[in-house]
């Protein structure tokens, strides 16, 4: 069963500000070595000074392909793309949702059908095939919605062809000061440093639905959770 996470931003550091909200980079690996994803900027916000926002998600997660604009790097923004919803991730003896990446006029998409599930455990799969020059700069990884209801990048790789991509996330999400660019890459450093770590999978997050999260004016970030009643 899906379920929904509020959080709750409140900004009370005594100036306007921009804020980025990250998802928590999840474990990929490119066959069986270990890879980085980059951290786009999942939504961006500009808050004043005492004022607030609302972001709901749900533990639903997409599979995401695109294309950045040059070799990507920190600082590089990207846009677009096409996501697909993740049915299943994968069990102790149940493969999760697999998906293939093929590259049509210059544009990555996915095929139709998907492939039967193959993914690990806790993961979903992405398959790459060989219509494509790592040069090309293709990007692939996890999606999410945004505050439009558009499935963008949230955590991205610089795709290779002939590869098989397995891609583990986790509920748990970061915001951070000064990020005003939605899907631009991030230092991912230098969001954990401020400490805006939103976990809904361990700790005093764990069976809570809604995260209180407020940045006072030595620029320290507070969260508190707690369980809101849902009414349909």
């Amino acid at each position: 069963m899906t379920s929904q996470y509020t959080i709750r931003f409140q900004n009370n550091t005594g100036s306007d500000s921009s804020y980025g909200f990250f998802i928590d980079p999840p474990k990929t690996t490119e066959r069986t070595s270990t890879v980085s994803p980059f951290s786009n900027v999942w939504i961006s916000k500009f808050i004043p000074n005492g004022g607030n926002t609302t972001i709901t998600v749900a533990d639903t997660f997409y599979a995401w392909v695109g294309q950045a604009p040059q070799s990507p790097g920190v600082g590089v923004t990207i846009t677009g793309g096409q996501g697909s919803k993740v049915q299943q991730l994968g069990l102790t003896n149940t493969p999760g949702s697999s998906f293939e990446m093929e590259v049509q006029q210059n544009t990555a998409e996915f095929v139709v059908p998907n492939p039967p599930p193959s993914a690990n455990l806790s993961s979903f799969s992405i398959t790459t095939q060989t219509d494509f020059t790592f040069n090309d700069n293709f990007m692939l990884g996890l999606g999410q919605v945004d505050s439009n209801g558009f499935v963008v990048a949230a955590a991205s790789v610089h795709a290779k062809p002939n590869m098989i991509y397995n891609i583990a996330p986790i509920v748990k999400f970061w915001v951070a000061q000064g990020f005003s660019v939605q899907g631009i890459i991030a230092d991912f450093s230098a969001v954990s440093n401020q400490n805006g770590a939103i976990d809904f999978t361990s700790g005093p997050g764990v069976g809570t639905n809604t995260a209180i999260v407020t940045q006072d004016s030595t620029g320290h970030f507070s969260v508190t959770y707690q369980t809101d009643v849902k009414t349909k």
